[in-house]
C-alpha cells in the first residue's frame, strides 16, 4: 500500500500496479479510499485496515478541521487551498481507530455541518463518511440479525437500569461527577417516530426510558459496537440509568420494546 511509504499514512491519488505512488498526493481520487478503509475497520475489524487508519489519524490530529484543506502531500503534509467537505470528512474516517480522539472527531463532525451543502461530489462524500462515523451506514450485504443475548455483553454495574418503582430507586449522581448536564434537546431520533414510541429523557446523567413489555436497551457506539446493556427483561413504565461514568461522545442508543426498534442520537458533553 503506498500509504506504507509515508509518515502522514495518506493514500496515493494513483499508483503503478505494484501500489507504488506516482505522484505522492491526497487529492480527489483518493478521497474516495478512506471510506472503503474505515468501512473494512468497522465492518470487519480488519487489523490492516486500522493501522492504516491509525497512522493517518495521528496526521489528522493534528491538524484542525478548519484549516484542514487539499489536496495534500503525502510526504510532506503540506496542505493545498481546498478547504470542503470531501477533505474535512473523508480524513475524519481515519479518527474512528481510536477512542482518544473523540474530541477531535467532534471538532471534525461539527466543520462539515458548519460547510453547508457543497457541490455533488462534496455533499456525497459528506454523506457518505457521515453515516460511517455515525453507525448509520446499514451494511447491505447482510441479512438482518436477531437481537443479541445478553448473555454475549458483559454488563456493567454502574449501568444497571432502576425502576419502574419510584424516582428515589434512580441512582443518585455520585461525588466523582463533574455536574456536566446533557439537555433533553440533544437527543434526535434518527429513525421514524409513531405513537408508540418510548420516551427518552435525560437529566444531568441520568437517563430515562418509557418501556413496555419485553425490553433491551443497549448504549452503542457510533461504529457500531455494543458498549454495554442497560436493560434486557421485563418493564412497564419508566426506567433509569445512570450515566456518569460515560465518556463524553456521540454514541446511539438502540430502544427494542413492545415488538419495535428504535434508535436515538445521544451526545454526552
Amino acid at each position: 500500500s503506498s500509504s506504507a511509504e509515508v509518515s502522514t499514512g495518506l493514500i496515493d491519488d494513483w499508483t503503478d500496479k505494484n501500489g507504488k505512488s506516482e505522484d505522492d498526493m491526497y487529492s480527489y481520487d483518493a478521497s474516495r479510499a478512506p471510506w472503503r478503509n474505515a468501512k473494512a475497520v468497522c465492518w470487519h475489524g480488519d487489523k490492516r485496515a486500522l493501522a492504516i487508519d491509525k497512522k493517518i489519524a495521528a496526521f489528522v490530529s493534528g491538524v484542525s478541521a478548519k484549516d484542514m484543506k487539499g489536496p495534500v502531500s503525502r510526504s510532506s503534509g503540506g496542505l493545498g487551498n481546498d478547504h470542503n467537505s470531501t477533505f474535512v470528512t473523508s480524513l475524519m474516517t481515519s479518527l474512528i481507530s481510536d477512542a482518544s480522539y473523540q474530541a477531535k472527531l467532534d471538532e471534525y463532525w461539527a466543520e462539515a455541518v458548519e460547510l453547508g451543502d457543497e457541490n455533488y461530489f462534496n455533499q456525497s462524500l459528506k454523506i457518505l463518511n457521515g453515516l460511517l462515523v455515525s453507525g448509520n451506514m446499514p451494511d447491505l450485504s447482510q441479512k438482518p440479525s436477531a437481537p443479541e443475548s445478553s448473555s454475549s455483553i458483559p454488563e456493567s454495574s454502574s449501568s444497571v437500569l432502576y425502576g419502574p418503582e419510584t424516582s428515589s430507586s434512580i441512582a443518585k449522581e455520585s461525588s466523582s461527577s463533574n455536574g456536566s448536564g446533557v439537555s433533553s434537546s440533544s437527543l434526535q431520533g434518527i429513525a421514524p417516530k409513531n405513537m408508540d414510541a418510548p420516551m427518552v429523557a435525560l437529566h444531568g446523567r441520568i437517563l430515562q426510558v418509557s418501556l413496555s413489555g419485553m425490553s433491551r436497551v443497549d448504549l452503542v457506539s457510533v461504529t457500531g459496537v455494543v458498549l454495554r446493556t442497560l436493560w434486557n427483561g421485563e418493564a412497564m413504565g419508566n426506567v433509569g440509568a445512570s450515566l456518569i461514568d460515560v465518556p463524553s461522545g456521540r454514541y446511539i442508543l438502540r430502544i427494542q420494546s413492545a415488538g419495535s426498534t428504535w434508535v436515538e442520537r445521544l451526545n454526552l458533553r
